[in-house]
């Protein structure tokens, strides 16, 4: 080896011990390909006919360990973005077909460019051990994903013509409305591992960002809602479904109204049916709701503050003393149409405390 190529070589394993250089994904001795398993069939991500070329469908297959269209690296953006899925034959990004937010858009390799349509996060979904069945069951203990595209927070999806059996060989990857627990029945479509050399494990590679807390009180005010709609709600079905990602849009407009309620509250008459449902960013309930996917309700949003304010007060004016209101917050409440909840406090000045309440369709 002559001087300038030992320096060089040098220089390289210095850069990747910094982490400032990592391996080329395409030299089949590079080691950390990881493959993507549906959980529910076994089967495993691949890009069709391990061609390098961009705009490759991606679809479930078999697992063959020597194939590099089924191995991928999880390179990290950087700054909270997400991860980029590399696949290892290629070096490309597996990534949405265009910029739709739309259910059904397929996902494709194509080469890596940044942009959010290319960034995934891993998302635990807090019941990572249930394996999917159509039979609701759960087998043996395996690490388990929603992958959840930054650019529409829509899910990594299999196109299902067994539903709600599980994916079979050949079935295209998609984006499509998040399972939100292991008892909706798209979880067959969308529950993910990671395995590398015939070793199940929680992929190293990654950090899982985990489904966010709700309030304490969250579940006695969905009896109570269930209550209110049992006994006036004239319906077959009263129940509700508390979700955590909908309860993380209420959670954010709650402590938006706290941080800036001078300019979202006390600014608007109580007549303007913009007071307190307008966001700082100038979003409404509906934008922030279809944002994470949901179908908002006809009245998607409550909101209501008072000092120390309890979750019983709270529902005590919505149901009770809605003289005021512009939006129909006992409506809401009552309409056993609305199927999904999402319930956010937050803690403000003078004691204040600020609950919102979201519903969506689905």
């Amino acid at each position: 080896m002559g001087k300038n190529a030992s320096g060089l070589a040098l220089l390289t394993a210095l850069l990747m011990g910094l982490g400032l250089l990592t391996p080329d994904p395409t030299k089949a001795d590079t080691p950390g390909g990881e493959f993507i398993y549906n959980q529910s069939s076994g089967l495993v991500v691949n890009v069709m006919n391990a061609r390098p070329e961009d705009g490759q469908y991606i679809n479930l297959w078999p697992r063959n360990d020597d194939a590099k269209n089924e191995q991928f690296d999880f390179v990290d953006a950087g700054g909270g973005k997400g991860y980029k899925i590399v696949a290892r034959h290629s070096g490309k990004c597996l990534g949405l077909y265009g910029d739709s937010k739309a259910n059904g858009v397929q996902v494709v390799q194509w080469a890596c460019n940044g942009g959010t349509n290319q960034l995934w996060e891993f998302v635990d979904i807090g019941d990572p051990g249930c394996i999917p069945s159509s039979d609701g069951g759960c087998g043996e203990n395996v690490v388990g994903y929603l992958i959840q595209s930054v650019h529409s927070g829509k899910c990594l999806d299999v196109d299902n013509d067994n539903f709600p059996n599980p994916p079979q060989r050949g079935g295209l990857l998609q984006q499509w409305k998040c399972a939100r627990t292991t008892g909706d029945p798209w979880w067959v479509n969308q529950a993910w591992g990671l395995e590398t050399s015939g070793q199940v494990h929680p992929g190293t590679a990654v950090e899982p960002r985990p489904l966010p807390p709700m309030p304490p009180d969250s579940k006695q005010m969905v009896d109570q809602i269930i209550q209110a709609r049992h006994d006036e709600g004239n319906c077959g079905d009263p129940s509700v479904r508390l979700d955590p990602r909908l309860s993380e849009v209420s959670r954010k407009h709650s402590e938006d109204l706290a941080a800036n309620y001078a300019t979202l509250i006390d600014a608007y008459p109580r007549s303007d049916p913009k007071r307190g449902h307008i966001g700082s960013g100038n979003t409404m309930p509906v934008d922030r709701i279809k944002a994470e996917g949901f179908t908002p309700a006809q009245r998607s949003e409550n909101w209501s503050y008072g000092t120390n304010q309890t979750f019983a007060q709270a529902m005590d004016n919505w149901l009770h003393h809605d003289e005021a209101s512009n939006w129909g917050h006992r409506a809401a409440i009552l309409d056993c149409n609305y199927k999904v909840l999402g319930v956010g406090k937050a803690n403000g000045h003078n004691s204040r405390v600020y609950w919102t309440q979201n519903f969506a369709l689905r």
